[in-house]
């Protein structure tokens, strides 16, 4: 999102396809922050292709759906991974509520850690609809 990634882009990009094998790499730089630094926002494709969007992936055995081109930020807050994990320690038997659910990360590792019974909240009804899908994947 700043001027000094924006420099090397082409060479992260680049770095990117060949350390992790995928050859499409999605750029999602459409914030306002960008314009302190003299950039445009941007999003679209940097290497290879999307076919699809919502894509699949798979963290820590979990299948989620992911909006990588409309969905907010990369689709599904990546660095949340490890707080996702940590949740199903404390889920057994629990009543949990997930405020600002999204596509319902929280709620997916919570009743895979034996929640009871979860409540999700969100405002947007496309986040929701994820959430749903994503719930269903995960039975």
């Amino acid at each position: 999102l700043s001027a000094g990634p924006e420099r090397w882009k082409d060479v992260i990009t680049s770095n990117l396809t060949k350390i992790t094998g995928n050859q499409t790499i999605y750029e999602r730089s459409d914030v306002e922050v960008r314009k302190l630094e003299g950039l445009e926002p941007r999003k679209g494709i940097l290497a290879g292709e999307i076919n699809e969007s919502p894509i699949d992936i798979l963290e820590n055995g979990y299948k989620f759906q992911v909006d990588v081109v409309n969905g907010q930020k990369t689709g599904f807050y990546l660095d949340q991974r490890d707080n996702r994990k940590a949740i199903q320690k404390y889920a057994a038997d629990a009543k949990v509520l997930n405020c600002f659910s999204y596509t319902g990360g929280f709620t997916v590792y919570a009743l895979g850690g034996g929640a009871a019974h979860v409540t999700s909240i969100d405002s947007s009804q496309d986040a929701i609809d994820y959430e749903m899908v994503n719930v269903d994947n995960n039975k």
